[in-house]
């Protein structure tokens, strides 16, 4: 992790705490019993675990770690067996039911006990260690809110050649960004129903990015502008030919007509070979000399119509299409670059074929 400088004055403890987890990567939990301790901290290229150090010994306090768990607490209740030691907590719901939040945490074999009052269907205490009470926090966090009433349904992604934080920073880098998951073991439980419906193609991703280049590699979104994807996916396939070793290990991501109005490609690439990629892409995309293209024949209200719906669907300028007589009817034709002719004719097939 990268040295950061700080300037805090008067900052309450658990947001610096929360900050500083953020940037280590891990989650840390306070068990102090004060709640009102105020930072004031300065210092320049400091490293943030070290950072954390002085500023919880400064408040008298001290911290364990283990993996992605830090605790802060009191040097006297911070044994070395802290994280076997069973811990009792309570947990308040608000939209999923006891019952269901158990059945949750059984079928994902959180190692914790469970104990319930029939007084309330939506407050429980769970006995286990730390490390299975931060399991068992993440799970509600994911799953007690609204939209959890309808379903507590999950899907899974399991890595095996990066880890499961990687794994995230690759589908979010690649656009997919997951909300609501836990992980567990590298696997990643994803309850986010908005992307269910494209599970099948979330997986084949998941997959491509499921190797060991993938672990110090570089992910490229790009949006292009003047060239449709197979285009862009021809031209980078003949491209990285002669850059032999490094070229055969870019994999490009985006399948060949899998959208043809999609204008993005997404490939993975070495670290050090990014900015020779991008270079190709941008060459390949770059602005070409524009071409005339017939676009449809009808009346001039149809043409004109046809000209409003696909500039609004395709984001080329209704101003490049231009509608001339030709005896009886009239035409709707072009002028603009290849890729901008393509997309239109493309969604004009489109169009025809709801027809």
């Amino acid at each position: 992790t990268a040295p950061l400088d700080f300037d805090l004055r008067g900052a309450d403890l658990r947001d610096v705490l929360t900050a500083l987890g953020y940037k280590l990567g891990a989650t840390v939990i306070y068990t102090g019993e004060d709640t009102d301790i105020k930072v004031t901290f300065k210092g320049q290229k400091i490293d943030p675990e070290r950072a954390l150090g002085l500023i919880v010994q400064s408040h008298g306090l001290s911290y364990i770690r283990k993996g992605t768990i830090i605790v802060v607490g009191p040097a006297a209740d911070l044994g070395e067996h802290f994280f076997h030691e069973m811990l009792l907590t309570r947990f308040d719901t608000f939209f999923i039911t006891v019952d269901e939040a158990r059945g949750l945490i059984e079928t994902l074999d959180v190692p914790v006990s469970l104990l319930t009052t029939r007084a309330n269907p939506f407050v429980f205490w769970a006995q286990g260690s730390a490390a299975g009470m931060q399991k068992t926090r993440e799970i509600l966090f994911a799953v007690d809110h609204a939209c959890s009433s309808q379903s507590l349904d999950f899907k899974v992604l399991t890595p095996t050649q990066i880890n499961a934080q990687r794994m995230l920073q690759l589908l979010s880098r690649a656009g997919i960004k997951l909300e609501h998951y836990v992980v567990l073991s590298n696997q990643i439980i994803v309850f986010d129903q908005q992307h269910f419906p494209n599970w099948t193609q979330i997986s084949q991703l998941a997959r491509d990015f499921d190797r060991q280049e993938a672990r110090e590699a570089s992910i490229i979104s790009y949006q292009l502008n003047n060239i449709s994807v197979d285009e862009a996916r021809r031209g980078l396939e003949t491209a990285l030919e002669i850059f032999a070793e490094a070229g055969e290990q870019v994999r490009i991501i985006t399948e060949a007509d899998q959208d043809p109005m999609r204008r993005e490609i997404v490939l993975v690439c070495p670290a050090f070979f990014e900015n020779e990629v991008r270079e190709i892409i941008s060459s390949l995309d770059s602005s070409r000399g524009n071409i005339r293209a017939p676009l449809h024949r009808g009346s001039q209200e149809e043409c004109s119509q046809y000209r409003d719906v696909l500039s609004r669907l395709t984001g080329v300028s209704a101003g490049s299409m231009q509608i001339s007589r030709l005896g009886e009817q009239y035409i709707l034709w072009v002028d603009t670059t290849p890729g901008a002719v393509k997309r239109l004719q493309d969604m004009k097939r489109i169009i025809e074929d709801m027809r």
